[in-house]
């Protein structure tokens, strides 16, 4: 569909596109323990509602959704335009209309499509607690047509039987014009109310009478009916309008929950009467968002650049209200059983800072301050802790997780916050103490209590891994670690810096010192051309024939290689491309292994794999059906509604088309755009404490290596400074690119581009391009940055 024939986007800040109509809404008053509201999920074809119940993947069963109450509520609009009916998805294809979504944030999702001339629009959003609401739009450009609308009602399936799920009970309440369902003898109380007066309506417990009263000409009014669980039962309200050209009409509903009938009916009032001022709050929080958020334009893959959106968005949608123990946003890892990992914190808000630096700050000081111990246990909103080994000791994720100092670093050197490092840095201090006083052996050797805080179930820990859960948690202090020895060290390192910042000149010396002991004990374990672990007990290198752990590639993702190792590393990295799963298919191995390749010097390794999971993740995010998924672990979900949606980020990026990829609405699994802005385009900080600025070092795969072909980024922030970055590609054989970089307009300040000791100086009105043969790269910095450097200036283009 043209771009021309799209409504256009209340929020003008919002990248519009045809993104696919399927995803999810965040509840944000959902946990796992304290409040298992439950998720707002997508239904097909035009539906949306509560998903309270076990869902067939990873993290989708358990406590969470499977809460006492357990159920699916959905509210599924359908139409009639003229003789075309429009309830069912093979309705849809039937007729050859194409669904899609205007607009898909984790605030509101639309679905949209046209019909005999008339504009269709149904937005979905949530307002408070237990309050789904919609909005239903039509346009007649031309002609005339007889539309009617429905709002179809489910409210049944319990999964597991509580006292009181008899059965299902509706009912219509005249009065109020609305839809009420409930439970025989206890249970929640749904009600479904719109603004606009309906023509007929219907209870039954049967979903063909339901279809058949839809498609029926003469409709006659059923006002109650009941079903025995797990039977579902269904209702329906129509409404009806003649449009002539030229002619709109829209009309707001909702499907609302609570404790009885009379709390139903009032609530349905007030998200009524609340509508506007709801969607309002929505549209200023997406404003907000996206006036940081870096956005894809020019010659990018159309499924690049939504699939972008798409993971973001999923991000977004982990950040958790304060709630329990937590005093401040968190990260609760994926939407259906959150929980407080902070390995999967610091990747996640390394995403979320190249939109929202604040937020993305907030959680991780947050996380540190809220924390039940200086290691960050992993938790739950109740302070309940869910990494526990064998032996009793309640585990974290240890530094090496998705490199948490190189992160913390990156946000803090793109934010210059001195006042956030201020404050982070006596639980940085604690952090890395609690490692050296407990996960450290008698001659100062690291090790890890279980291969969980390891990160992996990895051959290295000499285990038989028959039964992942227990032996993840089985005792392997005898085994150091070299990963955790080289994050640790480079942690150690990052102190020292932070210390000479903050002026703690007593602090300063200490690891500094600590840092050299540290960094040639890793080099210690650089053997027969690799870094190893070494076994505690003998004191030798443990090494396995034909086995190769990405994790040991750690030292060259944190530093602490030299570039001779890094000269000969290529092969290391060489292997994993040849030997793929599962290893690339893990955000968190793919962060470590695209760091180690980009430092070493291998950047056209890591573009070009980076490259291949955006081929193969983004056109399944961007599915314009879901999917139907049938396993063993279905829980007893009807047949109809085993499907996993696009439009959200998944726990892996398989390389299998079969595998759907572990969790659906995952975080670390909607990081990629991290990748690509720091392998593809080459966006990454200057480590220099006195001057702000970024390198800019793109590398085009051979997807992208298009003559002519230009690569934007709009709006990429590197501290108070909005950029935009256009790469053109001038000769694909030669590696010959243009690189553009512009200012905001009216941005403040001057900034110098620094190349082959030559300094150009630049500002808003006056971008500065050159011309770049792979691998090449550029150094931005801020004018005072450039002084402070000893950069001169040698031209200044205007």
């Amino acid at each position: 569909m043209k771009d021309g024939t799209r409504p256009a986007a209340v929020n003008s800040f919002f990248p519009r596109d045809c993104y696919t109509p399927f995803g999810y809404i965040d509840n944000p008053f959902h946990s796992a323990i304290i409040n298992p509201s439950g998720v707002f999920r997508t239904v097909p074809p035009l539906g949306m509602g509560f998903w309270c119940r076990d869902l067939p993947f990873p993290y989708g069963d358990g406590f969470g959704l499977r809460r006492l109450l357990n159920y699916l509520s959905f509210v599924m609009p359908g139409l009639i335009i003229d003789d075309t009916i429009l309830l069912t998805e093979q309705d849809f294809q039937d007729a050859d209309i194409m669904l899609y979504s205007d607009y898909h944030t984790k605030n509101i999702l639309t679905y949209c499509f046209s019909c005999k001339n008339c504009s269709v629009s149904i937005s979905f959003f949530v307002g408070q607690e237990d309050m789904l609401l919609g909005k239903i739009s039509l346009k007649q450009e031309s002609g005339s047509a007889e539309t009617e609308v429905f709002l179809r009602h489910l409210y049944g399936y319990p999964q597991i039987k509580w006292w009181g799920t008899d059965g299902f009970t509706g009912k219509w309440d005249e009065k109020n014009d609305c839809l009420i369902t409930k439970c025989f003898a206890y249970g929640d109380v749904f009600s479904v109310i719109a603004n606009e007066a309906s023509q007929n309506h219907l209870i039954t417990n049967n979903e063909e009478a339901l279809q058949k009263w839809c498609r029926t000409v003469l409709k006659s009014d059923a006002g109650e009916a009941s079903s025995i669980a797990p039977e579902p039962i269904y209702g329906a309200l129509r409404y009806v309008k003649h449009l002539v050209e030229g002619e709109e009409w829209s009309f707001d509903f909702a499907l609302v929950r609570d404790k009885n009938t009379q709390w139903a009916l009032e609530k349905g009032k007030k998200a009524l009467t609340g509508h506007d001022v709801f969607y309002n709050q929505k549209i200023h929080e997406d404003i907000v968002f996206y006036q940081g958020m870096p956005i894809l334009t020019g010659d990018w893959p159309d499924v690049w650049r939504r699939g972008w959106i798409y993971h973001f968005e999923t991000v977004r949608m982990t950040i958790r209200e304060p709630t329990g123990i937590y005093k401040h946003p968190w990260d609760g890892m994926q939407v259906h059983t959150p929980r407080q990992v902070l390995g999967e914190t610091i990747i996640d808000c390394m995403l979320l800072s190249y939109a929202d630096m604040a937020l993305a700050k907030m959680v991780i000081l947050g996380t540190f301050q809220d924390a039940i111990a200086p290691h960050i246990p992993c938790t739950r909103e109740d302070g309940s802790v869910n990494m526990i080994s064998q032996d009793g000791e309640e585990c974290a994720t240890s530094p090496i997780w998705v490199l948490l100092f190189p992160s913390i670093r990156s946000i803090f050197l793109r934010s210059r916050d001195t006042e956030w490092l201020k404050a982070l840095y006596p639980f940085l201090k604690q952090y890395i103490q609690w490692w050296l006083d407990n996960r450290t052996d008698e001659e100062g050797w690291f090790h890890v209590q279980c291969s969980w805080e390891a990160q992996d179930g990895s051959k290295r820990f000499a285990i038989d891994y028959d039964n992942d859960t227990i032996t993840c948690g089985a005792n392997v202090t005898n085994v150091r670690t070299m990963d955790l020895q080289a994050a640790v060290a480079d942690g150690i390192r990052d102190l020292a810096y932070y210390a000479e910042i903050l002026h703690q000149d007593g602090d300063t010396g200490f690891y500094n010192q600590k840092f050299q002991h540290m960094f040639k004990q890793t080099q210690s374990m650089y053997v027969l051309d690799r870094f190893r672990d070494i076994n505690g007990r003998t004191g030798k290198p443990i090494i396995i024939d034909d086995y190769f752990d990405i994790m040991m590639l750690t030292p060259y993702a944190v530093g602490m290689s030299t570039d001779e190792q890094n000269n000969h590393s290529r092969h290391l990295f060489q292997y994993f491309i040849d030997h793929p799963i599962h290893w690339l298919e893990w955000p968190s191995f793919l962060y470590i292994y695209t760091e180690g390749a980009r430092l070493a010097g291998h950047q056209d390794i890591s573009a070009q794999v980076v490259a291949n999971i955006a081929e193969r993740e983004y056109p399944k995010l961007d599915m314009r059906g879901v999917r139907s998924i049938m396993t063993k672990h279905t829980h007893g979900l009807p047949s109809a509604y085993c499907y996993r949606v696009p439009g959200v980020g998944n726990e892996f990026w398989a390389i299998h088309n079969e595998n759907p990829g572990g969790c659906e609405n995952y975080g670390w699994g909607s990081t990629l755009p991290t990748l690509i802005l720091r392998n593809i385009i080459g966006f990454t900080e200057v480590n220099n404490p006195v001057a702000a600025g970024f390198y800019l070092s793109p590398r085009l795969p051979t997807q992208l290596k298009k003559k002519g072909a230009v690569y934007q980024v709009n709006n990429l922030h590197f501290d108070d400074t909005a950029f935009c970055i256009a790469i053109t590609c001038l000769n694909p054989e030669q590696n010959t690119l243009s690189v553009k970089v512009s200012l905001t307009e009216n941005a403040a300040g001057c900034w110098a581009a620094y190349k082959d000791n030559e300094t150009v100086l630049f500002d808003w009105a006056s971008p500065y391009t050159v011309i770049l043969n792979e691998p090449m790269g550029i150094q931005i910095l801020s004018g005072e940055g450039a002084k402070l450097c000893g950069h001169e200036k040698s031209n200044i283009e205007k």
